[in-house]
């Protein structure tokens, strides 16, 4: 079954308020808009227990950071950060359950952002996951 909140995320995500893809006029995306993905690579690689799955390099990820609290499952972090801080993500295997099962590599969590997304929202979920490390630690 579905997540409380998951539904929420993937849908809020997509349709922030005040935000419609068909507003935004039709132009290359600079590559400053990779700038909430650095912040999130680097805000969750200093954490303890935190493991990034993925391309370190931020303009790789095309705006999804997928991430593990080592000892703690993917959808009590997704749910924790949905329930405290407002913080939209989602958990599981994320239309890659091969390579997830291959590895044995249990669920992740997923931040994926867009144009709308600012460095502080990138900060706030880096202080959130470092908070729930230090907490389940």
């Amino acid at each position: 079954g579905r997540q409380r909140g998951q539904h929420r995320a993937e849908v809020s995500l997509q349709h922030r308020p005040g935000h419609r893809d068909a507003d935004l006029p039709l132009r290359p995306v600079p590559k400053s808009s990779a700038k909430p993905t650095c912040g999130r690579v680097e805000a969750l690689s200093g954490i303890d227990r935190v493991h990034i799955l993925g391309p370190q390099d931020p303009v790789d990820r095309h705006g999804v950071l997928n991430f593990q609290l080592e000892g703690t499952p993917a959808e009590h972090v997704a749910r924790i950060l949905d329930e405290s801080r407002n913080i939209m993500v989602r958990a599981g295997v994320h239309c890659a359950h091969s390579w997830y099962h291959a590895g044995d590599r249990g669920t992740s969590v997923r931040a994926s952002f867009y144009l709308y997304n600012t460095l502080d929202e990138a900060r706030l979920l880096g202080r959130s996951v470092g908070e729930l490390a230090r907490f389940f630690g």
